[in-house]
């Protein structure tokens, strides 16, 4: 992904070791609202596994695309540390 588009590089830092990123707005507007764009690392896909009765790229994928997407809903109306914690519960369920 860098590679293809060296400005998003400025998203994952310096290590990449972030499965995903995905940019929240600073304030939610309903009458100009901003997409939710997904970021994804290039080796994503080699970072999901199932079936290892643990998390991969892919519970981290799910939860953070989860987290952002409620966000957007309660258009940022919502504490991060309330939401987080029932979004892990839905997450673990996942891991086989």
């Amino acid at each position: 992904m860098i590679k293809d588009a060296p400005d998003m590089g400025k998203f994952f830092g310096e290590q990449q070791e972030d499965i995903c990123v995905i940019p929240r707005p600073v304030q939610f507007n309903s009458e100009n609202p901003v997409p939710m764009m997904i970021i994804c690392a290039n080796d994503i896909l080699s970072r999901m596994r199932a079936g290892y009765g643990r998390g991969s790229g892919l519970q981290l994928l799910l939860g953070t695309t989860l987290l952002e997407l409620m966000m957007h809903l309660l258009k940022g109306d919502i504490e991060e540390e309330v939401l987080r914690p029932k979004l892990v519960e839905v997450v673990r369920q996942t891991v086989t």
